[in-house]
This record gives structure tokens, C-alpha cells and sequence, in this order.
């Protein structure tokens, strides 16, 4: 309705695939081995705390003898032969959460709803930083956010710029940048203009019309949100795997609980 101002509402849904968001089977894997680096071997080694095979979650980008003592308990625990080397497979195993834990695996923060009592409706606070009372955050036309993730083949950054329509009643997505090329990147001279930016490349002018915005934080992507004044990781809101839509609503309908 004219004169009325609407909010932007980022809503948790309660439909968590069983770490769905997690790397594909299909992805491909290097084989980790004692004397490399780099991230995925961080990121694999994190995912060995969350089994119980490492004590602590700070854990670097080195695959070290240690890494590879604990690889071989991981091996032995899941039947699989102890080499120390971890291939595909046993990434695979590893970040699809099915792989064996040990007593010690740390316990997922316990949620202050006491069963068997309804889970509580959602707190928008849980998402975005409270804007007022309700914690919505008012979403004026020409607003502009953005996102940044890792994607998950080609494992380099990519950056989506948005903007409230003139309506208020969706988002227009800008511009995208990206390091390399990778599915579901824009590249077509539909999608708006293409150009080089350093390193990056950016497809500007897209223009693309969103009645919502969709995310799925996983385990490796490094989802973040940046408002005009605060940057949100999303994985330090909300589970792994999570489904947070992004939409914008008259205010009535927060007040009604219709959202």
C-alpha cells in the first residue's frame, strides 16, 4: 500500500536436509597427504573435529604428521584402510556427516526449547541484527547489500550485489563478480556487460528481477551477508544446511504473524 513502509524479513525455515549444503558427492577432492597445505586441508581437518578426532577447532592449513595419525584413527573407526592419506573417498565420507565418531566428538550447542514443548517461532534476531522492536530491518527503495561465498567447485570467491525495487516488494539483483569461471556464473551477453576488474570478472547491468532471496550456508562456502552497517556470517547464526529466505513484507503482516 502507498505510504506504507516495508521490512526486510529473513526467515529460518525448520527444513534442514541432513547437511545437504555440504560439498556434492559428485565434487571433486585432491588427495590430502602429509606436507601439504592450503584450505581444504583446513577445512577437511575442521570437519574431523566436529567427528572427535581433533581436540581443539583451531585448526590450520597443514598437513602435518599429527594429521595424519589422526586420519589413520579416522581409517581404522570406519573400517577403511589405514594409510594417512585422505583421497576422495574419505573426504566424501567426512563432509557427508556419516563417518564413525569418537566419544570425545563435541555436542551441538544444546537450543533452549524444552521438549516436547512446539518449537518457538522464529527469532529474527537469530538472522539480522534487530532494526526495531520486532527486529525487522526497514527496507527502503534503492537499498543495496550484498553476499560473498566460496563456490563450491571452482573454490574461489564470488560477490552478488542487490538492491530493494522501486516497489518494495523484491530485490534486483546488480552485479556479480567472480575470480573464475564456474557453474551458475553469469557469462552470456544476456546477462548484462561483462568486464575485467583486476583479477576479477564482473558481469554488471544484469538487472535481474528476485520476489525473494534463497541461502543454504554449508560447511566450506562462507556465506556472509553484508548490510549497509554490519557484515553476517550466516553459519554463526544459523545450523549448517539451513534454509534463511530473504524477503521484504508490509508491516501488517508481521503484526498478524503472517509471514
Amino acid at each position: 500500500m502507498p505510504g506504507k513502509k516495508r521490512w526486510i524479513a529473513a526467515g529460518l525455515i525448520a527444513l534442514l536436509l541432513c547437511m545437504c549444503c555440504l560439498p556434492a558427492l559428485s565434487e571433486e577432492y585432491r588427495e590430502l597427504k602429509q606436507g601439504m597445505e592450503g584450505d581444504d586441508v583446513q577445512r577437511f581437518k575442521k570437519a574431523m573435529y566436529w567427528l572427535g578426532y581433533f581436540s581443539t577447532e583451531k585448526l590450520d592449513g597443514n598437513y602435518t604428521k599429527t594429521t595424519a595419525e589422526r586420519v589413520k584413527q579416522l581409517q581404522k573407526n570406519n573400517g577403511l584402510e589405514q594409510t594417512g592419506v585422505a583421497d576422495a573417498a574419505l573426504q566424501e565420507l567426512v563432509f557427508s556427516g556419516n563417518a564413525v565418531k569418537t566419544k570425545s566428538a563435541p555436542k551441538p550447542s544444546p537450543v533452549p526449547t524444552p521438549a516436547p514443548t512446539p518449537e518457538p517461532p522464529f527469532d529474527p534476531e537469530s538472522v539480522l541484527p534487530p532494526r526495531t522492536e520486532e527486529g525487522f530491518l526497514a527496507a527502503d527503495a534503492g537499498t543495496e547489500f550484498s553476499t560473498r561465498f566460496i563456490h563450491s567447485v571452482q573454490k574461489t570467491p564470488v560477490e552478488e550485489f542487490f538492491a530493494v525495487n522501486d516497489a518494495r516488494d523484491g530485490f534486483v539483483l546488480l552485479r556479480t563478480r567472480y575470480r573464475s569461471f564456474g557453474v551458475g556464473l553469469p557469462f552470456l551477453p544476456t546477462d548484462g556487460s561483462f568486464r575485467r576488474e583486476g583479477d576479477a570478472f564482473v558481469m554488471d547491468g544484469m538487472n535481474r528481477p528476485l520476489p525473494e532471496i534463497q541461502f543454504r550456508p554449508g560447511l566450506s562456502t562462507d556465506l556472509k551477508i553484508t548490510l549497509p552497517d554490519e557484515e553476517i556470517l550466516l553459519a554463526d547464526r544459523v545450523p549448517i544446511g539451513s534454509l534463511v529466505r530473504v524477503a521484504i513484507l508490509p508491516r501488517w503482516r508481521l503484526w498478524t504473524n503472517l509471514w
